[in-house]
């Protein structure tokens, strides 16, 4: 079953962008990014200095990166008087990003946070806009950051230290996300949130 959930995923992508993982970035600086979250508020590299950064990379609506959005709610509040930024890329229009925010009723929402968390950290665009008008909705006017940090499916999710060197790559939720009860989902997402406090910890002591 994981080798079919793999090739699924990966059918479809060019031969260059399963060459590299995110792995490979480890000890790279982050790229120069200019980014707006939905308020219109622009984000980029200059804002991540002196912190030790979470990025998460993910679209809509990736079942995956929904179910991980509880274990991020839990850093933005953990780490809430800290040095510490958590950054959500999501390759979406501001608008779609805002629909999903907004509706705290919406089934995907709660899949999302189906305890008493909430989303208050910084999710940013990296589509201006979605073309409706063909028979498939199209995201367009695209940014490139995800390209540049090997984001080649999702969610993908780095830690960063206070000088923008990346340190930690997690990029195998994808393949194991879903195929899970809540249950099992609720001890992952444990797990999870325990080895990234283990890295932010020893990162922001440096």
């Amino acid at each position: 079953l994981y080798v079919l959930l793999f090739s699924t995923i990966l059918i479809g992508l060019p031969k260059d962008a399963i060459s590299q993982a995110p792995k490979d970035l480890i000890g790279s600086k982050v790229p120069e990014f200019h980014l707006k979250n939905i308020y219109g508020k622009e984000w980029g590299l200059k804002d991540l200095e002196g912190k030790v950064v979470f990025l998460n990379f993910w679209y809509y609506p990736c079942p995956p990166a929904l179910q991980e959005m509880e274990v991020f709610s839990s850093l933005d509040t953990i780490y809430e008087d800290a040095e510490f930024l958590l950054l959500s890329i999501a390759h979406e229009s501001p608008r779609t990003i805002d629909r999903f925010v907004i509706n705290k009723d919406s089934l995907d929402y709660k899949v999302a946070l189906h305890h008493p968390n909430r989303i208050e950290y910084e999710i940013l665009a990296e589509c201006e806009s979605l073309d409706t008008t063909s028979e498939l909705p199209t995201r367009t006017n695209c940014a490139d950051f995800g390209d540049k940090m090997l984001v080649n499916y999702d969610p993908v999710n780095y830690i960063v230290d206070r000088n923008g060197i990346i340190r930690y790559a997690y990029d195998d939720a994808a393949f194991v996300k879903g195929l899970f009860s809540k249950e099992k989902q609720d001890s992952l997402n444990a797990i999870r949130l325990s080895r990234y406090q283990l890295v932010i910890n020893e990162l922001l002591k440096e």
